[in-house]
């Protein structure tokens, strides 16, 4: 099998050589605590999303979101829909740097581990 190859995965070879029977493959680990930060954002705005997808869809009204993060001042408000479209745009080209950036080792810390 492909696994059990040297040049597929040196790793996997060896310890199927020493464990057979035993040991199926070798998996490299990553760090990709930025990614799944990411994509819990991202989970989080689709949800805002539904709802006022839904909110639209059941009574016409199209909701707003506050644009700004200071309390103190009362900051413009957007359309929901566009708003959280937007940032799932924004969101899904930041998860993607940041896969390709775990992937490569750049993403935190890589475990070097197996």
């Amino acid at each position: 099998r492909l696994v059990h190859n040297p040049s597929y995965c040196v790793v996997s070879a060896t310890l199927h050589r020493l464990f057979p029977g035993e040991f199926d493959r070798a998996l490299p680990v990553f760090n990709c605590a930025r990614v799944e930060q990411l994509l819990q954002k991202w989970n989080e705005t689709m949800d805002k999303l539904d709802y006022a997808l839904a909110v639209y869809e059941q009574r016409g009204i199209r909701l707003t979101v506050k644009t700004g993060r200071w309390p103190l001042w009362d900051p413009p408000k957007r359309d929901a829909i566009r708003a959280h479209s937007e940032q799932l745009v924004g969101l899904q080209r930041e998860i993607l740097d940041a896969r390709a950036q775990a992937l490569e080792g750049r993403g935190g810390t890589f475990t070097g581990g197996y």
